[in-house]
């Protein structure tokens, strides 16, 4: 019987490391999503109105909705946070003394 090649597979640890983000989504990114989960929920409850041929408003209007929905969903996952720009350099002291 002949040998079976077997290759060993190495983790690659060398290349550019992508830096790691703290806590996940933001406070405003949270917020974001919140927005699109009740737009979701109100594109669902306007689609209960549609005509099952599907020749209403409501069924215009509420696909558009829940494709809006999960837009806003995708846009509040991925917003970053940006922190208040703190600067190294003090102030100076203009007060009389």
């Amino acid at each position: 019987m002949a040998k079976k090649n077997r290759k060993t597979f190495q983790t690659q640890t060398a290349g550019p490391k992508m830096a790691a983000r703290e806590g996940g989504i933001g406070k405003k990114g949270r917020n974001i999503v919140i927005l699109g989960i009740l737009l979701l929920i109100s594109g669902f409850f306007l689609l209960s109105f549609a005509d099952p041929a599907g020749r209403n408003t409501a069924s215009s209007v509420a696909s558009a909705i829940v494709i809006l929905s999960y837009v806003v969903i995708g846009i509040g996952i991925i917003h970053e946070d940006v922190p208040a720009a703190k600067s190294d350099v003090p102030k100076p002291d203009i007060s009389k003394k």
